[in-house]
């Protein structure tokens, strides 16, 4: 089978808009929390739902949620 993010080039998205942040206290604190929330989205299969991080970035997709695909990315969080 091919790889999911090939499948998932041509999807059409509806982009996140509302969440919230907490970038950490401190400068030297590693660990940045994202709240995100989208309703029903606790009864979609595991699979539906994935987010790919680098260390600077992170693409959280959900798919097939009430027949929509939702996107959150955010890039240069380094900063």
């Amino acid at each position: 089978p091919a790889p999911i993010a090939s499948k998932l080039a041509h999807v059409m998205w509806s982009e996140i808009t509302m969440f919230s942040q907490d970038l950490g206290d401190t400068w030297d604190k590693p660990v940045v929390t994202v709240d995100v929330r989208l309703r029903g989205v606790e009864h979609l299969p595991p699979k539906s739902i994935s987010c790919d991080f680098t260390e600077s970035s992170f693409d959280l997709k959900v798919i097939g949620l009430d027949g929509q695909n939702y996107r959150f990315r955010r890039t240069n969080l380094e900063k």
